[in-house]
């Protein structure tokens, strides 16, 4: 039995009306609370009582805990979870913040499975608006990792957790070690001060695990220590063959032992990738990389926390056709906009039935959304036998998921459809003009790989919309094009 289920859930705290348990870790609970005087959710993060109870003469938990309230306190940035409220109620301590309706990163990210280009620069690109913002305010986060990235179901990334950020001049005392050990920078690892290109290098990690499926330095907390500080990883492109070097070289710079040998901030960073992005994408920018089904008995990957992990990498499942997963996928992004590829193909990998498939893709839907989408799903799919939709190919390399074809094949011609060739470069170029006022410098890719998508020039409109998470946003994205029609 949970600690949590031996305990009465609080009715509320402080002035916060509580409503449920939105997740538990080490520290506390994470509550979906209600705010009566501005009416609205927000999230209330508490601090275990038995830990501030046996917490030594330092402080320290509650240290940290106020630390993180003041770190994103002091932040206002459209990626980074906002702080709304700090108290202590009993000898209990939590933070109020603004609610996020989505999943944490690490959660999209499947061991083995690289994602295309245009997803990963998708994530890092708001990532480093982030930290760039962060950094200038003078917070360091120094915990950078999947794990601690919220993602909406419009695609919009928000940093959060900054228990152990550096605000300003402060400094964890000399000698201590602070952050994950597979995404600390070498400088964390030696127990020295650290500055913005900690951040930087972690971020580096990041992208790596994005673009290879694979963690950079993985094993027991030792066995990273000693790879960070003085091995360099394999370099992406001879792990997946069709990046280009200039990502190898990127990586390179960002995962530098030395922080003068990185990027020398979050802009400066964001600057190179947008020289990247900004080149035209070739048109198989985002294909399902194939390889041997020998790679999949490899060794995982450390988990993100850090911890070594001897099980072996899961065997490719058999094949979903692929027409009946660009039928779902459809489906669900009118719920989860660009997201739904993820999880549709991260759901096909785990699913062997069309059950298991559906159940899995529920789960990940706010309460609204769920009860249609099940009568969406049992439409999509009628008629299919659950015991025959499966096959598989027991020679040659295959895929890890045939979801993963969906990325490279579009809904409509999944669905026997014209393809979306009649969209005129023109036109792209011009739309990706104005979604660069909401999305940066990765507007162009993603207008180039969804107008790929659709089936035609209205329908390419509603799939960039969908990436733009704010309504009004939207609203003014759709008003501007509506107008230079």
């Amino acid at each position: 039995m949970s600690r949590m289920s031996k305990q009465a859930m609080p009715t509320q705290i402080g002035k916060y009306r509580i409503d449920r348990v939105l997740g538990t870790g080490a520290m506390g609970v994470v509550y979906l609370a209600f705010d009566p005087h501005l009416e609205r959710p927000v999230a209330l993060k508490t601090v275990r009582r038995e830990l501030l109870a046996s917490e030594d003469s330092s402080g320290d938990m509650l240290a940290r805990f106020r630390n993180e309230a003041r770190a994103a306190g002091r932040l206002a940035h459209p990626n980074i979870v906002t702080v709304h409220d700090f108290g202590e109620d009993d000898s209990r301590a939590y933070i109020v913040m603004e609610y996020v309706a989505g999943h944490g990163l690490d959660t999209l990210l499947v061991p083995g499975h690289p994602l295309p280009l245009s997803d990963a620069f998708h994530w890092l690109a708001q990532l480093l608006a982030a930290l760039a913002y962060a950094h200038e305010a003078g917070v360091v986060h120094r915990d950078i990792k999947p794990a601690n990235l919220l993602v909406t179901a419009a695609g919009l990334l928000k940093v959060a957790d900054f228990g152990v950020a550096r605000i300003g001049s402060s400094a964890t005392s000399s000698g201590w070690m602070i952050g994950t050990p597979s995404y600390m920078s070498p400088e964390q690892f030696e127990g020295e001060s650290v500055d913005a290109r900690a951040d930087l290098f972690s971020a580096g990690v990041m992208l790596y695990r994005m673009l290879t499926g694979r963690q950079p330095f993985a094993g027991s907390p030792a066995t990273i220590r000693r790879q960070i500080l003085k091995d360099a990883p394999t370099r992406p492109s001879a792990i997946v063959a069709a990046l280009p070097p200039a990502i190898d070289a990127m990586l390179a710079r960002a995962l530098a032992r030395r922080p003068e040998d990185r990027f020398g901030s979050a802009a400066e960073w964001l600057a190179s990738l947008r020289s990247l992005v900004i080149s035209p994408a070739p048109a198989d920018d985002d294909l399902t990389i194939v390889t041997p089904s020998a790679y999949w008995s490899a060794s995982s990957p450390a988990h993100a926390t850090g911890g070594a992990s001897n099980s072996p990498m899961p065997s490719a499942p058999q094949s979903w056709p692929p027409d009946i997963l660009a039928r779902i996928e459809r489906q669900l992004a009118t719920h989860m906009g660009p997201l739904a590829s993820l999880l549709v193909r991260r759901a096909a990998m785990q699913a062997n039935d069309l059950p298991a498939l559906g159940a899995q893709l529920v789960a990940v839907l706010p309460d609204s959304a769920r009860s249609q989408f099940e009568q969406d799903f049992a439409r999509l799919t009628a008629g299919v036998p659950d015991g025959s939709i499966l096959t598989s190919s027991s020679t040659g390399p295959r895929v890890a998921t045939a979801a993963a074809k969906v990325s490279s094949v579009s809904p409509a011609t999944a669905a026997g459809m014209p393809p979306a060739g009649a969209i005129d470069q023109a036109s792209i170029d011009a739309v990706a003009v104005k979604l660069a006022v909401y999305l940066g410098p990765i507007a162009k890719m993603i207008a180039s790989r969804e107008a790929r998508r659709a089936v035609n020039f209205d329908e390419f409109l509603q799939r960039v919309e969908s990436c733009i998470a704010d309504a009004a946003q939207r609203r003014r994205f759709r008003h501007d094009v509506d107008s230079s029609a």
